[in-house]
């Protein structure tokens, strides 16, 4: 027989609900710079040049070590660590947290326009009708929803 997860068992091994949240944001953190690099290795495949695999991979520098400062910055924005989910009830300190977010949400966006856009010089140059180009840079524009 299966063993089933019953509440009181969640709540022993996550106290509260913001320390769960607080997980959850790390998590979060963390897909978002994974789903990055991994369309960036995509991009590796797409095109031998030598420049643009250049800039890719550069591109993937800047995402991985973006991704760590960032995760680590989260980590420890308050001090002691667990303030973050106990909040008033521990003695110490915490960041700005909504400058430190919005930052965080700035620098994300632009990264993600500059993935958006590394690969439309390489599709506007495919030997194919104008229309099957704009469709072709459409289809890979979808991921910036």
């Amino acid at each position: 027989m299966a063993h089933r997860v019953r509440r009181h068992n969640i709540h022993r091994y996550f106290a509260n609900r913001s320390q769960l949240a607080y997980v959850n944001q790390l998590l979060n953190i963390s897909s978002l710079s994974v789903t990055k690099i991994s369309l960036l290795a995509f991009y590796l495949q797409l095109n031998p040049e030598p420049k643009f695999q250049e800039r890719t991979r550069c591109m993937i520098w800047i995402c991985t070590f973006f991704g760590l400062a960032n995760l680590l910055a989260d980590i420890f924005q308050c001090w002691p660590v667990n303030r973050g989910w106990e909040g008033a009830r521990i003695h110490g300190t915490c960041d700005n947290l909504a400058t430190f977010y919005k930052c965080i949400i700035a620098i994300n966006v632009f990264l993600e326009i500059i993935i958006f856009l590394m690969p439309m010089p390489m599709l506007w140059r495919l030997h194919l009708p104008v229309q099957q180009r704009i469709a072709l840079m459409c289809t890979f524009g979808v991921g910036i929803l």
